[in-house]
């Protein structure tokens, strides 16, 4: 790879190899004995790129609702007021929610949101919020009243906050499941 991030217009490939790089066709050829396939991209631009071969553009497609990133949030003012602007822009009453992306350690207060700074952020949508798959967790009073109707819910304390580990994780994954039919 060019450190000067050069613009080439012939690139070489071998045996899924590249071979060349550069601006001369009949260079390029060189590096072959048959005749290559040649793809003429008529003025258009190639980007190389990597393909992630594991999961986590799926995990993006399985993150329930109105996924909203708090990766730019720093404090909990921060985070409820990405939630406000996210909430302009969904239904009433469907799930806004954030799953990993973030660490509550990331935010002044370093912890996660209560139900009543999210209440008040977010009044009219229910909200999951989880640092990962697993929890820890917080929802606001939506939420809570959505939680607390399954048939297995998590344990939500009055400030909103969902314990983790096994019994949440598996909660969790209930609640995506349920999320997904019940308010998309």
């Amino acid at each position: 790879m060019s450190e000067a991030e050069d613009v080439v217009s012939v690139v070489g490939i071998k045996d899924g190899v590249i071979v060349y790089v550069g601006d001369d066709q009949t260079e390029a050829l060189s590096n072959f004995v048959a005749a290559p396939d040649i793809i003429d991209l008529q003025g258009r631009t190639a980007v190389p790129g990597l393909i992630d071969c594991h999961n986590h553009i799926v995990l993006l497609g399985n993150r329930p609702s109105y996924h909203t990133p708090l990766e730019n949030a720093y404090s909990v003012a921060d985070v409820q007021n990405t939630y406000r602007a996210r909430a302009g822009g969904v239904p009433s009453g469907k799930f806004i929610t954030t799953i990993g992306g973030f660490h509550p350690n990331h935010f002044t207060e370093r912890r996660l949101p209560t139900l009543a700074e999210l209440d008040e952020a977010v009044p009219d949508h229910p909200v999951f919020i989880s640092y990962g798959f697993a929890g820890p967790a917080t929802t606001n009073s939506l939420g809570k009243a959505f939680f607390e109707a399954l048939p297995s819910p998590p344990v939500i304390s009055a400030n909103g906050s969902i314990a983790s580990r096994s019994r949440t994780a598996s909660a969790g994954c209930a609640t995506r499941w349920c999320m997904r039919r019940r308010w998309e």
